[in-house]
């Protein structure tokens, strides 16, 4: 009997073994699968992440392409000719044809910051960056809105300010034109106020930019989702301001990436505060200026007061003689570019693929006639730009070669230098940026004259 229990016993003992040894396979099985769920999901998620930023990316080119031509053309049409004897119906039309172009243009870009900042791959520069020139600009830029609307726009410096931030001044100027442009949308009577101060402390200091409007205000329960991308602040049939909803999201993720935030105040019916707060060093009293000092006049870049066509006037003549190749398959922007460079003074000639580039480039290289400067888009039929960069970097041709194209990503510029191009730039192109993106890359500015001939 006992001994039929040591036996029952030790079946039992050996079963049970049997079992636990069972369920730790489940377990490792059923924690495999697991796994390999999660790494599927992971997959999944990029790819689906990068189809994303690949169909932005397309977009992206797609709207900027032809808006480089809408706002191009629109800009020749208001200045070329004898423009005071215009029809004033006939010049707010183009007025309002260039507004729209260039807000359409801000709303891809938005979407485009959004995606980049989704993926992180929005990249920050750091730069030292003049005040004085940044709020010259900025009071001008923003007084005009707000006037339109009968509003005051009220510039206010602490009593001293450093000269410069080591900061990304695009960025910087972005997240202001953000907040005050929104200020402005929002707001009917009264005015938008933008307060600068320098707070400086034991260990370092920080810079407060404050944009206060007399606006509608927002309630508690706005407020919390104005940071939330795509959210609007009155979201009905009847809203009457537009936009995305990505303005105020996108600021303060840039302000996180600048390493400060942006923080936000309300009262329904009386206005809305938005504040940044940008961490800076420590600021010797040298390196301050009082608010006229910043102000000055003298700071400002020379030719900021000239219209566009009194730029490419004083460009012509004063500026080098030149030859350019334009290579740009696109028959609209090949027009436009090509007006506007020749208007400048430059000698132009212009390839309608990589291909035909390359052969032109070539066919002159070892002459008299050689390019000084040769314009490249980046996205054309036969041979693209970046094929047609790379043959005639290995061709031994030196000649500066700038990249144009629709495409905003931050690795379309890794891509375009990777190729040998020496410059970047994304369309839409203001016709004055393009003349002093060839002026810059010909190492040349306004006033100086070359005096050997070109491609000697």
């Amino acid at each position: 009997m006992a001994e039929h229990r040591g036996r029952s016993r030790s079946a039992l003992i050996t079963e049970i073994e049997s079992l636990r040894a069972e369920v730790e396979e489940l377990r490792r099985s059923q924690a495999g699968e697991h796994v390999s769920a999660l790494r599927r999901a992971m997959r999944q998620a990029e790819a689906a992440a990068q189809a994303k930023t690949r169909f932005l990316a397309n977009m992206s080119h797609e709207l900027r392409t032809p808006m480089t031509a809408i706002l191009g053309c629109t800009e020749l049409l208001i200045d070329q000719g004898e423009i005071e004897r215009a029809p004033v119906e006939r010049l707010e039309l183009l007025r309002a044809l260039k507004r729209n172009g260039q807000h359409l243009t801000r709303i891809v870009s938005e979407i485009l910051d959004l995606a980049k900042i989704e993926a992180g791959k929005l990249t920050i520069e750091s730069a030292p960056t003049s005040l004085g020139e940044l709020f010259q600009d900025f009071e001008s830029m923003m007084g005009t809105p707000a006037r339109q609307k009968g509003l005051a726009f009220d510039l206010s410096l602490g009593e001293r300010l450093p000269r410069s931030l080591l900061t990304d001044p695009t960025r910087l100027r972005q997240i202001l034109i953000n907040l005050v442009s929104n200020a402005i949308k929002f707001t009917d009577r009264g005015g938008v106020r933008l307060r600068v101060d320098l707070i400086q402390h034991q260990t370092g200091a920080e810079m407060r930019f404050v944009v206060s409007d007399t606006g509608c205000g927002m309630s508690p329960a706005t407020l919390e989702e104005v940071f939330e991308p795509f959210s609007q602040g009155d979201t009905s049939s009847t809203r009457r301001a537009g936009g995305t909803g990505l303005g105020l999201p996108i600021s303060r993720e840039l302000a996180r990436l600048l390493g400060g935030e942006v923080h936000a105040e309300s009262i329904e019916g009386q206005g809305s505060t938005f504040s940044l707060v940008l961490p800076v060093d420590k600021v010797a009293s040298e390196d301050l200026a009082d608010p006229e000092e910043l102000l000055a006049p003298d700071v400002i870049f020379d030719g900021d007061s000239e219209s566009t066509q009194q730029f490419v006037e004083r460009v012509r003549r004063d500026g080098p003689t030149v030859r350019i190749l334009l290579v740009e398959d696109g028959p609209d922007n090949r027009k436009l570019f090509g007006l506007t460079l020749r208007k400048a003074g430059f000698l132009l000639t212009a390839a309608e693929d990589g291909a035909e580039g390359v052969r032109a480039v070539l066919q002159r290289e070892a002459t008299a006639d050689a390019f000084d400067l040769i314009l490249m888009d980046m996205q054309m039929p036969t041979m693209d730009g970046y094929e047609a960069t790379r043959r005639l970097r290995e061709a031994g041709v030196q000649t500066p070669i700038v990249a144009l194209t629709a495409h905003a990503m931050a690795e379309e510029r890794e891509r375009c230098l990777e190729a040998g191009c020496d410059d970047f730039a994304t369309k839409p192109i203001p016709r004055r940026e393009l003349v002093e993106l060839t002026l810059r890359n010909l190492g040349r500015s306004v006033g100086q004259r070359r005096d050997t001939p070109p491609g000697a």
